[in-house]
């Protein structure tokens, strides 16, 4: 939920810290109808959540305990889907 990209391994035990006590409660996810990204190469397909709200949130949950730690995250916006 949150691209971390190349970890050093030094990172490693800051990201498992960060994200160890970030607990969420299970919610269910219905997915939309596929989807593509438009981009430069090849289309990728995806499945998009009926209702992204949860996992916005876990994510900005996620991203927050991560920054909070020194831990850089991508920049890109966030866009639950399924690949």
């Amino acid at each position: 939920l949150a691209f971390l990209g190349e970890v050093a391994p030094d990172r490693v035990e800051p990201v498992a810290d960060a994200l160890d006590g970030l607990g969420a409660a299970p919610f269910e996810i219905a997915l939309g109808a596929p989807a593509t990204f438009e981009g430069a190469g090849p289309k990728v397909v995806f499945l998009p959540p009926v209702d992204p709200a949860p996992l916005m949130a876990l994510n900005r949950r996620i991203r927050g305990a991560l920054h909070a730690a020194g831990v850089a995250v991508a920049r890109e916006t966030y866009r639950p889907h399924v690949t």
